[in-house]
C-alpha cells in the first residue's frame, strides 16, 4: 500500500517523500549500519550518494539521522535521463563543479548503497594517490 506522508525537519522546514512499502522492506543491521556509521567523518564534506534507485545525489552533507542524511547546495542526477554515464558525470563534477538543483535535500538511509567524498573521484584508469 503506498501513502503519501509530510514532515516538518529538525528544522521546522517541510519535506515530502512517498512511503510506498517502506514498513516491509528492512536492510540487516550490518548492510545500513556499516554505512551510517562511516558517516560522521563526512560531515560538512562535498559528498556523492549512490543509491539503490536510478538517482545519485551530491552535495553537502549536513546532517545525519536513523532514517534521512542531509544535503544543502545538492544536486541530483537521474541516470535515466541525459546520454553521460554516471562516470561521466561524476568525473566532469569532480573537475568543474556540479549544478546546484537543490537548497537541501533528505536521503532516505535505508536507499543508500555508497557513500565517497566528489574530492575521491578519480578518472577511470588513472593511478590511485599513495
Amino acid at each position: 500500500m503506498s501513502r503519501d506522508s509530510t514532515e516538518r525537519d529538525s528544522r521546522g522546514e517541510w519535506i515530502d517523500y512517498e512511503w510506498g512499502d517502506y514498513e516491509s522492506r528492512t536492510k540487516s543491521a550490518g548492510e545500513a549500519g556499516y554505512v551510517h556509521a562511516m558517516l560522521p567523518e563526512l560531515l560538512n564534506e562535498v559528498v556523492v550518494i549512490d543509491t539503490d534507485s536510478r538517482f545519485t545525489y551530491i552535495g553537502r552533507l549536513t546532517e545525519i539521522g536513523d532514517k534521512f542524511s542531509r544535503l544543502e547546495d545538492a544536486a541530483v542526477h537521474n541516470t535515466d535521463e541525459g546520454t553521460v554515464t554516471i562516470d561521466q558525470y561524476l568525473d566532469e563534477c569532480a573537475n568543474f563543479g556540479f549544478p546546484v538543483s537543490r537548497k537541501h535535500i533528505w536521503v532516505r538511509q535505508e536507499k543508500v548503497v555508497s557513500v565517497s567524498r566528489l574530492d575521491d573521484i578519480t578518472k577511470p584508469g588513472s593511478e590511485p594517490e599513495p
